[in-house]
């Protein structure tokens, strides 16, 4: 029975899961950014 384990298993499940989320939100943002720069 470890916790620490169980812990990260808690913690960094979500926490990578919103990081990668974030992510691809900003990549999203920054090719529509990029679109729009190329069509002007």
């Amino acid at each position: 029975y470890s916790t620490k384990f169980e812990s990260v298993i808690y913690y960094g499940v979500p926490i990578g899961w919103f990081v990668g989320l974030l992510i691809g939100y900003i990549r999203y943002k920054s090719e529509k950014w990029k679109f729009k720069s190329i069509v002007k």
